[in-house]
């Protein structure tokens, strides 16, 4: 059942550290996500690939992709910033839990900076 975007809450400082613990003890970006989407009760992330590859119709500075299809972030970069992670993470949500994404882009884009920057703010 699709739920709307208002439906989304800020992710809390206690599942971000337990992402972060997750990462640090493995390496790996797609563990930080396992985290995140057990909090939501959302599917998986299937996996975190570097692609220096950028696609078509992305703008040539883009640092990391979401892939609705196979339900992965690429990064163009093999050191993704934590900002960069959740801004991904946010489309990922946003497809898992309305159901499609956001019809404007650059205003999606706009959102999920703002969730990524809300939820490194949390840390006092």
């Amino acid at each position: 059942m699709s739920r709307k975007l208002s439906d989304i809450q800020i992710t809390p400082l206690w599942v971000l550290k337990a992402a972060r613990a997750n990462l640090y003890r493995t390496g790996r970006w797609v563990d930080y996500y396992h985290v995140l989407t057990a909090f939501y009760g959302i599917p998986p992330v299937e996996g975190v690939v570097v692609n220096p590859e950028i696609p078509k119709g992305l703008p040539t500075n883009t640092i990391a992709w979401y892939t609705h299809r196979t339900k992965t972030v690429s990064t163009a970069v093999p050191n993704m910033s934590e900002q960069t992670a959740l801004h991904e993470f946010f489309h990922h949500l946003v497809d898992e839990v309305c159901g499609s994404f956001i019809p404007d882009r650059e205003a999606e884009d706009r959102l999920a900076d703002s969730f990524a920057t809300t939820v490194l703010n949390l840390e006092p």
